[in-house]
């Protein structure tokens, strides 16, 4: 199926995937920009869709990770130690949070590596948990098609 511009739906989903891959946010959101306003095709505006509420859902998951941390420490720290004088060495508990923030940066560039291959095969990759987003709040987008 081709777009209006005529290159294939799979080529866009597929743009918004490989420029998320590397953190290309503002090109992936004008990509889906041009999908919502333009095409009728619902498969094609729920693949684009997909892909950035996955994008954001990494992007959340990956400030929760990197913020905890910092959190801790502002607590246990600056708060806690004023009243007891006595800081706690967190280091090796930072080294486990920047440990699971890299792993899921990790993921998540494998994760829009293969969803991109996978969506030039016009096979558009669906996690249930975004589908229940997608389908909660992004309703007037399946019905105006």
């Amino acid at each position: 199926m081709n777009s209006k511009i005529k290159i294939s739906s799979a080529m866009l989903v597929a743009g918004i995937y490989f420029s998320l891959l590397f953190e290309g946010y503002v090109a992936a959101l004008l990509i889906l920009g041009f999908v919502l306003l333009t095409e009728s095709a619902a498969p094609l505006r729920r693949a684009s869709i997909t892909a950035i509420v996955i994008a954001f859902s990494f992007s959340i998951l990956l400030f929760l990770i990197n913020i905890l941390p910092d959190t801790i420490s502002l607590i246990t720290n600056d708060i806690i130690g004023t009243f007891v004088a006595k800081t706690l060495n967190l280091s090796s508990f930072s080294k486990i949070f920047a440990m699971l923030y890299n792993i899921t940066a990790y993921a998540k560039r494998i994760l829009f590596f293969v969803f991109g291959l996978i969506s030039l095969g016009e096979n558009y990759p669906r996690i249930g948990f975004i589908e229940k987003i997608i389908d909660k709040h992004a309703k007037p987008v399946e019905e105006n098609t």
